[in-house]
């Protein structure tokens, strides 16, 4: 469980909150209401940008999940998604539970109490799947665990009447003989930021990180 981890990082101080700044393993961390982020999610989803949230959510979550792997010296892809996930939840955006877990294929996870929705359930912008920004986030991350870009589809969601939130991230070959690729590349406008995962994954580096978010901001 996430807060079982932050307590044992607090013990043995390998996470510090001196000097008004937290740190978890070095990687500064910072505490952000929950409304930020559903604010900005109203924004680009009103907007018909969700692709843009989405490769932005996608590119934060590579990058983090990248630092936690490095820090804590992970090396096993299991590790990876168990500690990633517990962080993640210690962040306070909801409790995950895991479904189903198959190394290089798929995550399948819900999350019954997602805080990021509550406010979009009240906005009339229509029935649409509002977790664009926990998708794309667990997109990236998961990309980590199973090896290659990976995309993620939320199946039910609470801003659309559904009892709990519920997502699939995988691998396009798994997506694909789930017949869940094509509804990625309409919601999420793949044929545009498909290549940008790409070279993100394989590519991306500290030195060119700016090069990528520029072509990242280049699509807003």
């Amino acid at each position: 469980m996430g807060i079982g981890l932050i307590g044992k990082l607090l013990m043995t101080r390998q996470i510090t909150m001196e000097g008004g700044v937290i740190k978890i393993k070095g990687i500064s961390f910072v505490l952000l209401p929950s409304f930020f982020i559903e604010e900005l999610s109203y924004y680009f989803i009103k907007n018909k940008k969700i692709p843009q949230l989405y490769i932005l959510a996608w590119f934060w979550g590579y990058v983090l999940v990248d630092q936690i792997k490095n820090r804590f010296n992970l090396k096993k892809p299991e590790e990876i998604y168990r500690i990633g996930m517990d962080l993640i939840e210690a962040m306070g955006i909801g409790l995950y539970r895991t479904h189903h877990y198959e190394l290089g294929k798929f995550t399948n996870y819900t999350i019954p109490n997602n805080p990021l929705v509550e406010k979009l359930i009240t906005k009339e912008i229509g029935l649409q799947h509002y977790d664009i920004f926990i998708a794309g986030f667990m997109a990236g991350g998961g990309s980590h665990v199973h090896g290659q870009p990976c995309q993620c589809v939320e199946l039910l969601c609470r801003a659309n009447g559904d009892a709990k939130c519920d997502f699939l991230t995988g691998t396009e070959k798994e997506l694909i003989s789930r017949k869940l690729w094509q509804i990625a590349v309409k919601r999420y406008d793949l044929n545009k930021i498909y290549p940008i995962q790409k070279k993100i994954f394989n590519k991306c580096t500290d030195e060119n990180k700016e090069q990528v978010l520029s072509e990242i901001m280049d699509l807003i």
